[in-house]
């Protein structure tokens, strides 16, 4: 797919979403197209806001611990993605 088309439209989406979760999905795949592109900090940045938005997003952990590890971030990466291993587990 286009990432810098998906990106704009996240972007424009994001200017008018109101509810929190909307807000936290949207960031979580626009970390997904950022990291697509190889804006890696963008993608990090979109992650972890996904996270603050809503802690038990599993996917805003794994965005994160993909993007922290492509800037070559290893443990933070490993420390990410186990948080989201135990919501998923919990999750149940």
């Amino acid at each position: 797919g286009d990432s810098c088309a998906a990106i704009s439209w996240y972007t424009a989406y994001l200017r008018c979403a109101t509810r929190t979760v909307d807000r936290s999905r949207v960031l979580s795949n626009r970390a997904l197209c950022n990291q697509r592109i190889a804006q890696f900090e963008l993608a990090l940045a979109d992650a972890k806001a996904s996270a603050d938005m809503d802690p038990q997003w599993v996917k805003a952990y794994f965005h994160q611990g993909t993007a922290l590890e492509a800037l070559g971030r290893r443990e933070d990466a490993v420390a990410a993605l186990r948080r989201g291993l135990v919501l998923g587990e919990n999750s149940d």
